[in-house]
């Protein structure tokens, strides 16, 4: 058995944000006036409203399109991978990443040259969470891109189910997506007794980009990029490290 896990990064396009920051218009309610304002005060008070209405937009449009753009991460024809890991049976758990996370292809490269070698070239059961429906598909789409081969075993997705995949997301659900908010990593890991995610960072904070504070034990899938962008990937590979190790507990 091979606990596996991924951690992506939004799309490191140069033009992404911008992509996605144009994409973004106001409501054409901002621009209209109702046939029911008949009077020059009506009027006047609707265009007023419109005027605010418009420059709150304006205001909050940046805000909305880097939460968009964020969540490019989960997209795999423009998201990255930044790293994996992955646990073969008792072993220790070890990881593919770099401090120059931008160049995903050595990451994708070493990732598979590193876990052909962990599973002696073998026909490994992969195991993850979520596994069949983001990280396999994920690591499948990149190396696509990358033009980079996989080995033997990886289990190529052509159907939603594969006989060498284990993904404990369902088989919690008996099979199906579990009923919402109990699939998640620490609702079954608290049912189970095993420690949550965080837990292995021990009490330490890192300042991000914008100078806010984060504890290191609230790390996750959604603040990644924020701790990569503050220069500790390292941080990241930690995190992901837990989360194999909590699977393979889960599993």
């Amino acid at each position: 058995d091979c606990g596996f896990d991924i951690e992506t990064i939004p799309d490191q396009r140069p033009e992404s944000f911008a992509e996605v920051f144009d994409a973004l218009t106001p409501p054409d309610s901002y621009f209209n006036i109702p046939a029911s304002c008949k009077s020059d005060n009506a009027i006047a008070k609707r265009q007023a409203e419109n005027e605010e209405n418009l420059a709150r937009w304006e205001a909050n449009r940046k805000i909305e399109a880097t939460e968009k753009w964020q969540k490019t991460a989960v997209k795999s024809a423009f998201g990255q991978i930044v790293c994996a890991s992955w646990k073969v049976d008792n072993k220790p758990v070890r990881s593919a990443w770099s401090e120059d996370w931008a160049d995903e292809k050595t990451i994708l490269q070493m990732m598979f040259d590193r876990m052909d070698q962990d599973v002696a070239h073998g026909n490994p059961m992969l195991v993850g969470h979520n596994l069949l429906a983001f990280d396999l598909p994920f690591v499948q789409m990149r190396a696509m891109i990358h033009n980079v081969q996989m080995p033997h075993w990886w289990p190529v997705l052509t159907k939603p189910y594969h006989d060498r995949v284990r993904d404990t997301m369902l088989l919690w659900g008996a099979g199906k997506q579990a009923e919402s908010g109990t699939g998640n990593m620490d609702f079954i890991c608290s049912a189970l007794g095993i420690p949550l995610k965080g837990s292995e960072f021990d009490d330490q904070q890192i300042q991000l980009a914008d100078g806010s504070m984060l504890d290191c034990r609230d790390i996750s899938g959604k603040n990644v990029w924020q701790v990569v962008e503050a220069g500790r990937v390292d941080l990241v590979v930690h995190y992901c490290e837990g989360d194999v190790e909590r699977t393979m507990a889960m599993f």
